[in-house]
């Protein structure tokens, strides 16, 4: 019973993180990355399809992501996505590929990316809290319907409550990298 309430709670919290680093790989440092462009989508025959499904983004050099699309009649589509996501992306075509140039982050840019970091921490900080909640309540209601006995109840929430504290420490590592990478010039 306690190793089945520990998978669950693991797995569930490592979605959380998971999705945590989704979440903020999407934003932007000074370095350039392909996943830059993954929140953008394209209207490809009707719907909407994600750019890196259309197209292979590679890093040309320090501030240029090179689009090679796999339909070059789409190139212009493509180009009108990158602008129209007001990303602050300058993009020209250039033979078969489209050329994004990203430019340099300014400081009060940075500060506004790392306030949509904490937001993003805290968000998720909440969710494994949350999850902690349901696991202590999944006990007290077994404790209630005497499937299991007090000591294992209080054996399963200090659990709960340590695996709670760990994945929150996680959030909290993985928000001041990112704060750190986001203030190097």
């Amino acid at each position: 019973m306690i190793n089945e309430i520990r998978k669950d709670i693991i797995n569930k919290m490592d979605r959380c993180i998971n999705l945590f680093m989704q979440d903020i790989n999407t934003i932007r440092t000074n370095k350039v990355f392909p996943e830059l462009l993954a929140g953008i989508n394209v209207s490809y025959y009707g719907k909407k399809t994600s750019l890196l499904t259309l197209a292979n983004v590679t890093v040309q050099d320090t501030s240029v992501l090179k689009v090679n699309v796999f339909d070059p009649s789409i190139n212009k589509l493509i180009e009108k996505s990158i602008k129209n996501a007001n990303l602050g992306f300058n993009c020209f075509t250039k033979g078969d590929s489209i050329h994004v140039s990203v430019p340099k982050l300014t400081e009060e840019r940075r500060k506004e990316l790392i306030k949509l970091v904490k937001k993003s921490a805290q968000k998720h900080r909440v969710h494994i809290r949350n999850i902690r909640r349901e696991a202590n309540v999944k006990s007290k209601t077994c404790l209630k319907d005497k499937i299991i006995t007090k000591d294992k109840d209080y054996e399963i929430q200090s659990i709960v409550q340590k695996l709670t504290n760990d994945y929150v420490k996680k959030i909290d590592n993985i928000l001041l990298n990112k704060e750190r990478s986001l203030m190097e010039i």
